[in-house]
């Protein structure tokens, strides 16, 4: 496992230049990771295996917008807290102007860093899971800003819990390869940093707990979360840094 080490630069930059260096809007980053479902350009979006699943980046374009129709996805789920109402209200337009209802959108406001107690955080991914597990047969589409951080744990999280996969399997095949922390090499030091002692301690939790099958596909609820500030600590130092 690999430390903190080459991030102590990045850390004293933020200390010094002030938190306002690591905020970017939502609007200024698209992933550079190529879709591998057919059919669709939108950023960074790929099948979770041959379902009605689809992760990827939040779609910029009508266009975008007109192939996950095409491509039998009704529903949408928005998984990240926004920088300002505008991007949100921004996001929100380019859906409905389009063709979706706001009656087709869920939105969970997930932190991608400053977390200070995790029982929420934990207890939205569980809400997510729910979402999707209802709404999969309908097609649905789970996205943050760039379909890489926020969605990442998430993918990992249910490719574990509905398709069985080993927590190394999800870090190494679903989460690293799409850009997941610096698994994205030009991702910025501070955010890499930020997202592994964020996000990462919360994977590790959850892919625990589904490992014991305390978290399953027929058991999605949000009792798993309980009691998960009292042992977190113990799990910021069992993560590892994508290859």
């Amino acid at each position: 496992m690999k430390r903190w080490g080459g991030f102590f630069v990045a850390i004293a930059l933020s200390v010094a230049t002030g938190p306002a260096t690591a905020k970017v809007a939502d609007d200024d980053h698209v992933s550079r990771v190529p879709p591998s479902a057919a059919g669709i350009t939108v950023p960074n979006a790929h099948w979770i295996a041959e379902s009605k699943i689809l992760r990827a980046n939040r779609p910029l374009t009508p266009a975008h917008i007109a192939e996950l129709q095409g491509h039998g996805i009704h529903k949408v789920l928005v998984f990240k807290e926004f920088s300002s109402p505008e991007s949100r209200e921004k996001l929100r337009k380019l859906y409905t102007e389009y063709g979706y209802a706001d009656v087709d959108m869920h939105w969970i406001s997930f932190p991608w860093r400053d977390i200070k107690t995790y029982r929420e955080p934990c207890e939205q991914v569980v809400e997510a899971l729910n979402y999707i597990k209802a709404h999969e047969n309908e097609g649905v589409i789970f996205h943050c800003t760039v379909g890489e951080d926020r969605t990442g744990l998430l993918a990992g999280t249910l490719r574990q819990v509905r398709d069985g996969w080993s927590r190394e399997r999800a870090f190494g095949e679903e989460m690293c390869p799409r850009g997941y922390a610096n698994g994205n090499r030009d991702k910025d030091d501070f955010v890499k940093y930020q997202i592994h002692r964020a996000l990462s301690p919360l994977f590790e939790y959850l892919s625990e707990a589904a490992a014991q099958k305390r978290l399953s596909w027929n058991a999605l609820s949000s009792s798993v979360c309980q009691g998960i500030d009292a042992k977190i600590e113990t799990y910021r130092t069992r993560y590892q840094w994508c290859p």
